[in-house]
């Protein structure tokens, strides 16, 4: 009963987040849309899970934790540049999106 009831808050809280950034872009409130996918939520309730099952890769999940959001970080960045560059929305998300593989591929070891 316990595994579906966490299953239950995750779907719940999943669906919170992206109705949300629905909602809010649709009101064309900018500031709330730029920071709900900036919420530290994922990050510690990861965590919990990590512990709950008595795993002991926590520093090994931080560490790639840390690896994974500068590689988000920098495709942010090149799509902010690319598109600024084109002027198209769909020619700098897959630029950056190239990018993001790349750089997915290259530091896949180290996570």
């Amino acid at each position: 009963m316990d595994l579906y009831y966490e299953y239950i808050c995750s779907f719940i809280l999943g669906g919170i987040l992206v109705c949300s950034s629905k909602y809010l872009s649709s009101t064309d409130n900018i500031k709330l849309c730029c920071i709900i996918p900036a919420i530290p939520i994922f990050f510690p309730l990861t965590l919990y899970y990590i512990k709950d099952k008595k795993h002991n890769d926590i520093n090994r999940y931080v560490r790639g934790y840390i690896l994974s959001f500068t590689i988000y970080l920098l495709f942010l960045i090149i799509f902010y540049y690319s598109y600024n560059e084109t002027q198209n929305i769909v020619n700098g998300f897959m630029i950056s999106l190239l990018f993001f593989i790349l750089f997915v591929f290259i530091i896949w070891n180290f996570i």
